[in-house]
């Protein structure tokens, strides 16, 4: 121990190296030095070298005299063992940069400042130098030189981070000592940075954080470093890979979606996220150590509450690390020399994996495809859309103007990403013409259609993937229950459960994450309202304009992509459609109605109008407590056209093709859901109200009664089919069925199922319309319709074939015969105040009878049915006085009709005829009214006919309507007095000057020359080699034919 005593400052000063360097360089218990005590020898480090080399100068009045103390100093810390190097350093530098900052020392200034010349000195040393001097890292001797102190550097980034005045100082130093060498450090940097993305990090390391965030820092020193950063060709990295592992420094159409993940600079920076790094039922190491680690968590959950509190947290994750990479490429994209290269790896990310959008989401066919080698993994997809997002975020604020700029032309001009291939929304080439392409796009325009065509081959195939997940891991636990007596099958099941397990959670974190709702929904904000500026949308029509204009070149995926994801999200959300705002719920169903109402000319793919028509469903089906749908009436474009939309569409699809003939009921099964929730609320009915006795709504009826009787006669051929099995099995057991005959078993209780739910709705549809909107029924052509279905399901139901319904669990095929009862008897109930409709339940040859309805009152009775039984009592009881009167007419009107007075496709006496205008044929008006409502085409020779071009017949319905007259007063009818004179030669007086004109002429008129050829006229003109009994054996077998076209027309829903 030293017995020399310094002056007082050097013993200040070493209580400077103490807070500064964590030394000394008295020996802790000197007696000389007066500040011993002020500190614990165990804060710092006696140097005895420096100690000794002190001893040599014993009159200094300051260190800064004898500066070479510093190299011992230096020397001496740096050569401990178990030190790390470069981190003491950043320690110390930090620690200066305090102590200056304090009053106490401003007489130390000089002192600290050379320390911090010393400190940065030193590390430079050591970076250039790494093995001078002791470290621990690394373990092994992987690593030497230049390499070896960037590993160094790496480690000091994740555990302390990134100091910027320690690492500015740091540059400047060494780029004055050595730039090639100053290069070479920051390419191992970023190389070995790079490799632990690729390798060892995943999302719940905090050090991706902080390696991301150093990274950022790093490239915010200069432009320099950026260039350095993009041209990266570490352990074969490259920025935009192409084949061969070339850079492609032009083009980026030969980079394939793998290839951008494994080789580029930035791919492994994309490989962070809960989902995995691999598209087949494998899965990586990384990844299954990552859903373990998840799965852990999320079983320390007790209930929901805490469930969803647990997966929040690891979705606020993988949140902070976008925030991160966010930073990463803004920092990139601040460099004027590197700007270009970094928004061309951003379009590789969306031209790669194009081929996501064909390759389907199906993980068993999928894990067996050759082309998985080509696309990124949706790690990578999802990830990248984050990051797309939050690039987009400074301009996705509507009440600034920013958003303004997105310039529509962007895509169609193919400059950075040629999808020109891509079906437009509008597929009309007669409206498309050429668009004006500036030189240049701004960077807002680039973002936006990046993040529409990353959600489309990204976002929308993993969300489809996560669903299929679903689906078959409820089909496995079907089936397993099935065959739960067979222990080894049981096994295989729970081995193939097991796999999709860890892929279920994956995709649940991500997809069921509200940041993700969020997202969607403030992007879809500003894309709808584009979608209407640039569709010149007009609010009084609620429609695009009829000129397509930008659609005929934007892909049609630009209008489903959003109403796919909304309504996959409300799927896998648990909070449902409360993922969403209900602003911007209202601003979609606004959208979707413009959608459904713009022409087809401009919207040329009618899928895209199902979905929209689906999302507005989607809403109210997730909507259990229905609060939406007070919310929908503050919108004066959901009030004034939602009914009326919903109405056409319905009726809309009818003709969209045979193709679509099975189709059609699930859109409808849709628009009854909107039927269902908006016709319980007045403001609504009053609009379908205004709608009556319009052409839509009657087509609009007519397509509803098709369907009812449709699926209602489907479901119960195939109830019959059932029954049948079931008797089989009794009678011969369920050993000599074949597989064939369980499939088609199991097939028809499907189809069943399908058929009873469609006619409930249409069934419910109905019953509404009879309550409140009865006066659209008050229409022969409705009441004779709708009464032959009533009577029809009721004869089925309660009839003497009832038992044939009669089928074990009917409940599981959605056959609910007394709730069915009920609901008619509401129908017929409601219907009984209409005269039209009484009578057309009778006059029914084909279901009526009494016995059926005294049938289903004992049963209603019998069930208690409280819903209306009084009124369909009462109806009941009405039957036989209509029944007595339509028989009463029948007599008195009789069977002898003359001819032109029925109609030529029913053969009834028609009431109000009409003559087709091409054909020149005459039938009742109610007749071709049924008839053009599901067929606009004369029935007799196919040409084209709406409903208002039938030319009423006044002179022929008033001696109609006079026959009638004449043979209820029981008195000689003018046609029967005509015939007479006829037959008497005694010509009379016609009842108009035209039947005179008719009498004289030849039989060749256009009814006959549209059903007869030239020999068969001749027959009828009396030809010399015909005999009489021939022309009346032929125009019996003509009427004949007529009678079965009747047949065919009026049973079209059976075709």
């Amino acid at each position: 121990m030293s017995t020399i005593k310094f002056d007082q400052r050097l013993y200040q000063e070493n209580l400077i190296l103490k807070k500064v360097l964590q030394v000394t360089i008295f020996h802790p218990q000197d007696p000389n030095d007066p500040l011993s005590k002020l500190s614990q020898s165990s804060d710092y480090t006696y140097l005895v070298s420096a100690n000794r080399e002190l001893q040599k100068f014993p009159g200094i009045k300051t260190l800064l005299e004898k500066k070479t103390l510093f190299d011992s100093i230096f020397s001496e810390i740096l050569s401990q063992p178990k030190r790390y190097g470069l981190v003491y350093l950043k320690d110390c530098y930090c620690s200066n940069l305090a102590e200056k900052d304090k009053a106490v020392n401003k007489d130390f200034g000089e002192l600290l400042e050379f320390i911090l010349e010393m400190t940065i000195n030193y590390t430079s040393i050591l970076t250039l130098n790494p093995d001078m001097f002791p470290e621990i890292l690394p373990a092994n001797n992987s690593y030497d030189g230049i390499e070896l102190s960037a590993f160094r550097f790496v480690h000091m980034f994740e555990q302390n981070g990134y100091s910027i005045g320690f690492m500015s100082e740091l540059n400047k130093q060494l780029r004055a000592m050595d730039e090639d060498s100053f290069n070479q450090v920051y390419e191992n940097i970023f190389g070995q940075i790079r490799y632990k993305f690729q390798k060892e990090l995943t999302v719940f390391d905090v050090k991706a954080y902080d390696l991301l965030d150093s990274m950022s820092a790093i490239l915010n020193q200069s432009d320099e470093i950026k260039e350095l950063f993009i041209n990266l060709k570490y352990q074969g990295a490259v920025w935009i890979p192409g084949p061969g592992g070339i850079n492609l420094t032009k083009g980026i159409g030969s980079c394939t979606g793998d290839m951008l993940e494994s080789q580029s600079v930035l791919g492994p920076f994309f490989s962070i996220s809960f989902l995995p790094c691999t598209l087949n039922l494998k899965g990586d190491e990384r990844f299954m150590k990552v859903i373990e680690k998840a799965e852990i968590e999320l079983k320390q959950a007790k209930n929901q509450n805490q469930y969803n509190k647990i997966a929040n947290n690891l979705q606020d994750m993988h949140k902070k690390y976008i925030q991160s990479l966010n930073n990463l490429f803004k920092t990139l994209l601040k460099g004027k020399n590197v700007r270009e290269q970094v928004m061309r790896f951003l379009a590789a990310c969306v031209v790669s994996n194009t081929p996501r959008a064909k390759l389907g989401h199906s993980l068993v066919s999928n894990s067996m495809k050759s082309s998985l080698n080509q696309i990124s993994s949706d790690s990578f997809c999802i990830t990248a859309q984050y990051l797309m997002f939050e690039l987009c975020v400074p301009f996705l604020d509507l009440s600034k103007d920013l958003w303004k700029k997105v310039d529509p032309t962007y895509l169609p001009s193919g400059q950075r990403i040629d999808l020109t291939d891509e079906t437009p929304i509008c597929a009309n080439k007669q409206f498309k013409q050429a668009l004006k392409f500036p030189k240049e796009y701004g960077t807002i325009s680039e973002f936006y259609f990046m993040e529409l065509e990353m959600i489309h081959f990204g976002l929308m195939h993993s969300v489809r993937k996560y669903l299929d997940i679903r689906k078959m891991i409820e089909r496995l636990q079907t089936e397993k229950k099935a065959i739960s007596h067979d222990q080894s099958m049981v096994q295989k099941y729970d081995n193939e459960l097991s796999i999709l397990k860890p892929f279920r959670i994956a995709y649940e974190l991500v997809l069921t994450d509200n940041n993700l709702a969020k997202q969607v929904e403030k992007f879809y904000q500003l894309h709808m309202r584009l979608m209407k500026e640039w569709g010149r949308f007009d609010e009084k029509k609620v429609k695009l304009s009829e000129d397509p204009g930008i659609f005929c070149h934007l892909p049609e995926n630009f209008m489903q992509d959003m109403i796919d994801v909304i309504s996959e999200i409300i799927k896998v959300n648990i909070q449902g459609y409360k993922a969403f705002n209900i602003e911007t719920i209202l601003d979609a169903t606004e959208f979707c109605l413009a959608l459904l109402r713009t022409e087809a000319e401009v919207i040329t793919n009618p899928y895209i109008k199902a979905k929209a028509l689906e999302l507005i469903a989607i809403f109210h089906q997730a909507d259990q407590k229905k609060e939406l749908i007070q919310q929908m009436g503050r919108s004066q474009i959901v009030t004034n056209a939602l009914m009326e939309t919903v109405i056409k569409f319905y009726v809309d699809i009818e003709f969209a093709g045979s193709s679509m003939f099975y189709t059609k009921f699930q859109y409808r099964h849709d628009c009854s859901t909107i039927f269902q929730r908006f016709w319980t609320q007045d403001l609504f009915r009053q609009k379908v109200r205004e709608m009556v006795g319009s052409p839509i709504f009657e087509r609009f009826l007519n397509s509803l009664i098709n369907d009812m009787t449709f699926c209602l006669e489907e479901g119960l051929v195939k109830l019959k089919k059932i029954k049948e099995h079931e008797n089989r099995v009794e009678r011969e057991g369920e050993s000599k069925l074949t597989k064939e005959d369980h499939d088609n078993h199991k097939q028809n209780k499907q189809i069943c199922r399908a058929n009873f739910q469609l006619a409930g709705e249409c069934i419910w549809n109905a019953k509404q319309l009879s309550d409140w909107c009865k006066k659209i029924f008050d229409n022969e052509a409705f009441a004779e319709r709708i009464a032959q279905t009533l009577n029809f399901v009721l004869k089925s139901i309660v009839g003497p074939d009832g038992s044939q319904t009669t089928i074990k669990n009917p409940e599981k095929v959605a056959f609910k015969p007394m709730a069915l009862l009920q609901d008619l008897a509401v129908i017929y109930s409601n219907l009984s105040e209409i005269d039209h409709f009484c009578k057309a339940v009778v006059r029914d040859d084909r279901s009526f009878s009494t016995d059926n309805f005294n049938q289903a009152l004992r049963r209603l009775k019998i069930n208690r049915a409280s819903e209306n039984l009084t009124e369909f009592e009462k109806f009941v009881q009405l039957i036989p006085k209509y029944t007595q009167q339509e028989a009463e007419l029948e007599e008195i009107l009789g069977n002898d009709a003359p001819e032109e007075f029925l109609c030529l496709l029913t053969y009834k006496l028609m009431k109000d005829p009409v003559r087709l205008p091409t054909s020149g044929n005459i039938c009742d008006r109610s007749t071709m009214q049924r008839i053009l409502l599901n067929d606009e085409h004369d029935p007799f020779n196919r040409s084209p006919l709406k409903f208002d071009q039938l030319i009423e017949e006044h002179e022929l319905r008033a001696r109609i309507e006079n026959w009638i007259r004449q043979k209820l007063a029981g008195e000689e009818t003018d046609e029967d007095k005509r015939l007479k004179s006829l037959q008497e030669n005694q010509p009379m007086a016609s009842p108009d000057k035209k039947l005179d004109e008719e009498m004289k002429m030849e039989v060749d008129d256009d009814y006959s020359s549209a059903f007869f050829d030239d020999n068969q006229i001749m027959q009828l003109r009396g030809g010399a080699n015909n005999s009489q009994n021939d022309v009346d054996m032929f125009s019996q077998n003509t009427l004949s034919n007529f009678m079965a076209r009747g047949d065919r027309f009026g049973k079209d829903y059976q075709e």
